[in-house]
């Protein structure tokens, strides 16, 4: 036996001030597949490597750093 898993996560960065409002989605996924021993330990382990994967972007995105600078 074996399974296939698909996983993708996004989130949606707000920064707001008293002048504008800038707003950006995110994403990002994990496919897997392997014998049936999927374990909460794999499905944490996926879930912070997404959500690592998910705040370097978000850090290095170029319009996120203009919006922070206005």
């Amino acid at each position: 036996m074996s399974f296939e898993s698909e996983a993708v996560l996004e989130w949606t960065v707000t920064l707001e001030s008293a002048n504008r409002t800038w707003k950006k989605s995110y994403q990002t996924g994990i496919n897997q597949d392997g014998p049936m021993k999927f374990s909460q330990e794999d499905v944490t382990k996926n879930m912070n490597l997404m959500l690592s994967t998910l705040l370097e972007r978000t850090l290095q995105d170029e319009e996120f750093q203009k919006a922070l600078s206005r």
